[in-house]
């Protein structure tokens, strides 16, 4: 009986996660007042009584399997198509919301697990390969999406752009982040010296990633300067941005160049 319980609610948690992937993220909240996140962990704890109160009866798990299995890639392919395309593209010719999935399909795979994951050990062991195997399939759900629109923007403009050089490569990656430490490179002297960069805060937390611009500009060295442009030993030269120094009158919106101390 517990375990019929715990499965007919685990149904009716995974299709109010549904909910939102065809209406919005939050509309499920709207309607029972709970937040998808508090549905997840009930989700997760109603598997966990599924998972310690087994069943012989293994005919529905392969179906749930499968469902599982076609949610997930279902999942993968609408990332990779938004990530290539526009936000609210996979929405208009499908009519559901890639962002709003990851709860939905992360449960669905949670519950495939408690029904299929079969380990005659002692409680603790079956435990720790339960949460383990969960573990493993929520890092791979977080990050094969970012790993797969990654991918397939490079592919997308190595077919656009065969002929591309590395510049017009770096470029079409980087904008004009990567002119700005092309001209670094060629006005900071060959020989190792410091360069002060603005904090990692925002506006500036694209050039203010020291280990970032490091790689750019070798052999100089790279030290993030305060938000009011000081250090305690000032660096010999120093990143001039549009906005920083914060007291920089001498460049226009959108311009760089480099001050020598």
């Amino acid at each position: 009986m517990q375990r019929t319980i715990s499965l007919i609610l685990g149904f009716i948690l995974l299709t109010f996660l549904w909910i939102d992937v065809f209406a919005y993220t939050g509309f499920t909240q709207t309607l029972i007042a709970v937040p998808g996140k508090v549905l997840l962990l009930a989700s997760i704890l109603l598997s966990t009584i599924l998972y310690i109160s087994p069943s012989k009866d293994k005919s529905k798990s392969g179906y749930i399997e499968i469902f599982a299995i076609g949610t997930s890639i279902l999942y993968l392919l609408a990332i990779t198509i938004e990530g290539l395309a526009s936000q609210g593209y996979v929405y208009t010719l499908f009519h559901l919301r890639p962002e709003s999935m990851f709860y939905p399909v992360f449960a669905s795979v949670v519950i495939a697990i408690a029904l299929s994951l079969a380990i005659k050990d002692i409680l603790p062991i079956r435990l720790a390969t339960y949460f383990l195997s969960i573990s493993v399939c929520f890092y791979l759900l977080r990050q094969l999406p970012i790993v797969l629109v990654q991918s397939s923007a490079l592919v997308k403009a190595m077919v656009l752009a065969p002929s591309a050089t590395y510049d017009d490569k770096m470029r079409s990656q980087w904008g004009g982040f990567y002119d700005y430490m092309v001209y670094l490179k060629a006005n900071l002297p060959m020989e190792g010296t410091t360069l002060g960069i603005p904090p990692q805060q925002n506006p500036w937390l694209l050039y203010g990633n020291g280990m970032l611009v490091q790689s750019f500009v070798y052999p100089t060295r790279v030290t993030n300067l305060d938000a009011t442009g000081s250090a305690n030993v000032m660096p010999e030269y120093i990143m001039q941005l549009s906005d920083w120094p914060p007291s920089n009158p001498a460049l226009e919106q959108n311009k760089w160049g480099l001050i020598k101390l």
